[in-house]
């Protein structure tokens, strides 16, 4: 028997200075940013890895600001894309090497996570 599948809300990213008194309340420091953002929601989206991977320190620091069982969910970086800036990549175009780099890098922390 199937079981119902797990439904998460969040948004793409955390760190939007116009949620300022929308969002996030007068006096909540941007470096709170995150932490309060999980104590409302469950899942995030790390949209800056569309453009590049963050750094492994900015990483630990996120996983450092949320509570267990809280998920980040990877935005598609635009190399795996078919288009940028409205044109078709060229057939050569090889992502190979950098969708390896990406999982492997991934892997590597889920591994430290499990150590923990």
């Amino acid at each position: 028997m199937l079981s119902a599948p797990e439904l998460r809300i969040g948004t793409s990213g955390w760190n939007y200075s116009h949620w300022r008194q929308i969002f996030y309340p007068h006096g909540v420091k941007q470096a709170q940013w995150l932490s309060f953002y999980a104590s409302n929601f469950d899942t995030v989206e790390i949209n800056a890895t569309f453009y590049r991977l963050p750094k492994p320190e900015y990483v630990d620091n996120w996983a450092a600001s949320v509570p267990e069982g809280f998920v980040f969910a990877v935005g598609d970086p635009w190399l795996y894309n078919e288009y940028f800036d409205n044109r078709k990549l060229p057939a050569s175009f090889d992502n190979q090497d950098a969708a390896r780099s990406l999982f492997k890098w991934l892997l590597s922390k889920a591994h430290a996570i499990d150590k923990d």
